[in-house]
């Protein structure tokens, strides 16, 4: 049983004794299935059609082939989804082509083919500065064959994975990343055990609407027919160390990793139970989705990556030696900023909504009566249901139960009282309204056109003929007219002169 688009079927590593050309065919219930094998040696995908019957030719190798299958969805189902598949091997030659325990085919014993086991993990985005998303850490005991997807609530962000381990000198290195817009898919990553552990971290988010990049890597992407679904060849041969654990986190390049605390006290696991449950992403929240699949039976485990958290925990208790007080507000603050914009509350009810049916209704539940239903109301009732989704996009219609059910123990029957009170009720109401926008309108007259008036005659006075006498100003339009006038009489005579002389 799985949760999202992305359905991993199977990945397992199949042995070559002899050069053999293969029929592979994967048949599911769901409508969409592929699979891709990859050789091991070169961490290369073999070239197919995309969802088309398949010969590959295999020659002997030292690592193997890889082969992974899944399924997609077009939309996530609302609840965990069962899925069943079945992958044909057709080989020309018997017994050379498997999945077995030896490279010798002589003394190999062929293996059941492990399928595949999706840590699925929803993670709501804290506003951070280095945008950091969140992250996985897998620890490996042995040679592993992993993939990788990463999908956003928002299909135009822009997304970087980076793969990294952690040296023993306290440092860590980069071994590889991939970027994609809204979804990221990583289909191809060889672990091997070691002492340092590779982090899977997502960081460096920035909105955008190009398509997908990769970097050095991650050469080139092919993008699939349908449902723009994209993988990723061409992988580098991965990082080689000794034997320890591998982790996978979502953390930025400039700051170090410090070794692993091999023990946690409870109150930080109490805590991170709390945060979890906490933060469950609602509808229209900013999280991204982030899937590992791995191989039943193949020595890894995938968690989430907490580390952040651990620190800012082991942090915050310090914050009171040197700042009394300090938790207390910021705990203050963080109950605001999760009531404000988190938890999702149901609007109030407006008053102007509240009519006479609601009233009794609420008066006949207040007395704490209680209703033997029928068979054949109880069946009724689940029509009446309101799903969960749609439950804080609604009103609540409390009359919708006494116009429904023709039950004689809840039947109300209105008399002329009643009406006649909830008509002056509704008299008072106006009236009330009536008085209310007079006084507004009062108060815009007297305090905001007013002021306007005032500041107008104000900046008036501040103007240079605003104190000059009445007699100065009649002299100066005097003087400006005889001006005019001059240069008018000027120009015709001047023109005058000239149809003369034309004339002429």
């Amino acid at each position: 049983m799985f949760k999202g688009k992305w359905i991993p079927y199977f990945q397992g590593v199949f042995t070559c004794h002899a050069p053999v050309k293969v029929h592979l065919d994967v048949q599911s219930s769901l409508p969409y299935s592929t699979f891709s094998v990859y050789n091991n040696d070169t961490g290369k995908q073999m070239p197919q059609v995309y969802n088309a019957h398949i010969t590959f030719h295999f020659e002997p190798n030292d690592h193997g082939y890889t082969i992974m299958g899944h399924g997609t969805l077009n939309e996530a189902p609302s609840a965990y989804t069962e899925v069943q598949w079945q992958l044909t091997v057709l080989s020309s030659t018997a017994d050379v082509f498997h999945i077995c325990d030896s490279d010798m085919i002589e003394s190999c014993r062929e293996l059941p083919l492990p399928q595949s086991s999706k840590m699925h993990i929803d993670e709501i985005f804290i506003p951070n500065r280095r945008n950091i998303l969140g992250g996985m850490q897998i620890s490996v005991q042995r040679e592993e064959y992993i993939s990788f997807r990463a999908a956003a609530t928002l299909p135009e962000l822009e997304m970087e994975a980076i793969l990294s381990t952690t040296l023993s000198e306290g440092g860590f290195q980069e071994l590889g990343r991939c970027s994609g817009t809204g979804v990221l898919q990583w289909p191809y990553i060889k672990l091997e055990s070691a002492h340092m552990p590779y982090s899977l971290r997502r960081a460096k988010t920035r909105s955008a609407t190009s398509h997908a990049n990769l970097t050095s890597p991650c050469p080139y992407w092919r993008t699939l027919t349908h449902a723009g679904f994209l993988t990723m060849f061409n992988l580098p041969s991965p990082f080689k160390a000794p034997r320890e654990s591998v982790f996978s986190s979502a953390r930025s390049l400039k700051t170090p990793r410090g070794p692993k605390a091999s023990t946690k006290s409870k109150s930080m696991t109490k805590d991170k139970n709390k945060t979890e449950e906490l933060y469950q992403p609602q509808p229209g929240d900013a999280y991204v989705e982030l899937e590992c699949s791995l191989a039943v039976g193949g020595g890894s485990q995938a968690k989430r990556d907490d580390e952040r958290e651990l620190q800012f925990a082991a942090e915050r208790k310090s914050w009171d030696v040197f700042e009394p007080g300090r938790n207390l507000r910021g705990a203050q603050i963080r109950k605001e900023f999760r009531a404000e914009f988190l938890e999702a509350l149901t609007p109030p009810p407006s008053e102007s909504s509240q009519t006479v049916a609601e009233e009794i209704y609420e008066e006949l539940e207040g007395e704490g009566k209680t209703f033997e239903l029928s068979t054949e109301s109880e069946v009724e009732s689940t029509y009446l249901t309101m799903p969960e989704q749609l439950k804080d996009k609604f009103e609540p219609l409390y009359f919708v139960p006494l116009c429904t059910k023709e039950i004689e123990s809840i039947r109300v029957t209105l008399t002329p009282g009643m009406l006649q009170a909830a008509v002056s009720t509704r008299n008072t109401n106006i009236e009330a309204a009536l008085q209310r926008m007079s006084e507004l309108q009062t108060y815009n007259e007297a305090y905001v056109l007013g002021r306007q008036k005032y500041r107008c005659q104000l900046l008036e006075k501040l103007f240079v003929d605003s104190q000059w006498k009445l007699e100065l100003n009649q002299a100066l339009e005097e003087r400006d007219d005889a001006i005019a006038r001059e240069v008018l009489q000027r120009s015709l005579s001047a023109t005058k002169k000239k149809m003369e002389a034309k004339k002429k």
